[in-house]
């Protein structure tokens, strides 16, 4: 429990701050660390669960309307929207995204480390 409330602390920390251009090179810490996929995990994780709570009445009460996904890695994608009163969220969740991530992201070594200039694509 130990490791998972110091990584939850700097994914919180990452994600207080209130610059966009210092929350986003928070995150891209985050992404390079060797923790990254378990940071990364916590981070949409946790971001999610914030949003949740910001908008309650729409996660618990809006509608679920599924949204068609097409295309060649349409299984990849699950999408639906919330809709409530004047509220709306479009979620689109990425299938086994951490090992998509691994495999797109393997530099020339060979290493699980992101290759250079990936979080600024």
């Amino acid at each position: 429990y130990e490791r998972h409330d110091q990584l939850l602390a700097r994914v919180e920390q990452a994600l207080a701050a209130s610059a966009p251009e210092s929350r986003r090179e928070a995150i891209q810490q985050l992404a390079t660390d060797d923790n990254a996929t378990d940071l990364v995990k916590l981070l949409v994780t946790t971001a999610l669960l914030q949003l949740r709570n910001r908008y309650s009445d729409l996660f618990t009460e809006g509608a679920y309307l599924p949204v068609p996904v097409d295309g060649e890695q349409s299984d990849q994608l699950i999408a639906f929207i919330r809709h409530y009163q004047d509220q709306a969220a479009l979620v689109v969740v990425s299938r086994f995204w951490a090992a998509s991530l691994s495999a797109a992201n393997l530099n020339a070594t060979g290493s699980n480390e992101l290759a250079p200039n990936t979080a600024e694509q």
